[in-house]
């Protein structure tokens, strides 16, 4: 009967001590943006600013941005010297 109680101690402890684990390494960083409200907030508009790089060239005209017209460089230099 003894046996039977030495084993029902250690499960006991077993059990308990996967209960108490401490956080991971992301569920800390997770836990401290959360409060940190202007951390969270930088975090978010860094986010939003990758989104807008990485995003943005799929709604911009690639024709119309890499087209150059030397004509409108040029002209108004000869202007000024004539």
């Amino acid at each position: 009967m003894e046996q039977n109680n030495v084993n029902t101690v250690e499960e006991t402890v077993v059990e308990e001590s996967t209960v108490s684990t401490p956080p991971a390494g992301f569920q800390v960083i997770v836990r401290e943006f959360l409060k940190d409200k202007i951390a969270l907030f930088a975090l978010i508009l860094l986010a939003l600013i990758f989104l807008i790089i990485f995003i943005g060239p799929y709604f911009i005209d690639q024709e119309a941005a890499l087209k150059v017209n030397i004509l409108v460089v040029i002209k108004p230099h000869q202007m000024l010297t004539c």
